[in-house]
């Protein structure tokens, strides 16, 4: 199995307990086999007939994807789609990434036998789908989507970094999964000082182990002489203007 056949079967892993088969879906052209909401011939199957594809979804953060919900009983008349995120004071924290204020809904209900869903950007860390029809006896029944949204590690500093001595040089490596990050300087396994120093200057490389694959990023230090932050100029700055704008209003 190749190195990237390897990623797609751990990242699947994490949504093995909640899924109810073994056809997973990745982000890919071609489709995925279809998942019923229960198993065939059982009286759940009678009641709520509905079928998700993909049954597992796994994708990338931002990018798009297909659903197709469908029911096989001609007594259900509604069908239609849920979103809910996470609100906010139950929001996961995921610094370096900018969560997004707004995801767009599902489309309207219909009295069809399926309804697809096109999202153009999958936007929502975390995010719950559920596929809902309605009886001709008002009796409701649902299907919820196992979702995992993933990014690559991510590099949350600037490449080019410049510290005060005594400051934190401050710097990590995210993703989702979280990865496995050690960071090296002349090849020796270091700690990024608590406090700055002239002899801490140099280039900083973060080897990041991601599920199976690697990925290396370089940092380049600067310390710089003197006390206060690297915007201490700019609080300066900003204080003199407000200073001269009172004493103009006097």
């Amino acid at each position: 199995m190749t190195t990237s056949g390897w990623t797609i079967t751990l990242l699947l892993l994490s949504l093995s307990s909640s899924a109810s088969s073994s056809h997973l879906y990745i982000n890919t052209p071609a489709p995925p086999p279809a998942t019923s909401a229960h198993p065939p011939g059982g009286s759940e199957q009678d009641r709520c007939p509905l079928t998700i594809s993909p049954s597992v979804l796994v994708i990338r953060f931002g990018d798009p994807v297909t659903l197709n919900c469908s029911v096989n009983q001609m007594n259900f008349e509604i069908l239609g789609w849920e979103v809910s995120l996470v609100t906010k004071s139950g929001e996961k924290e995921r610094p370096g990434f900018v969560a997004p204020v707004q995801f767009k809904g599902p489309p309207d209900p219909t009295m069809e036998r399926f309804l697809v869903w096109n999202v153009e950007r999958m936007t929502a860390w975390d995010i719950n789908l559920t596929c809902f029809a309605l009886s001709d006896q008002w009796q409701q029944c649902s299907l919820k989507l196992p979702v995992l949204v993933y990014i690559d590690p991510q590099l949350i500093c600037p490449t080019k970094l410049q510290v005060r001595e005594g400051e934190r040089l401050s710097c990590e490596v995210r993703g989702n999964p979280p990865p496995f990050v050690t960071w090296y300087r002349n090849g020796e396994v270091v700690v990024l000082p608590a406090r700055a120093r002239r002899e801490d200057a140099g280039k900083y490389t973060a080897l990041a182990r991601w599920l199976l694959e690697l990925k290396n990023f370089t940092v380049e230090v600067e310390v710089l002489g003197g006390h206060g932050s690297t915007n201490s100029c700019d609080s300066y700055f900003l204080l003199l203007v407000v200073l001269i704008q009172i004493i103009n209003c006097m």
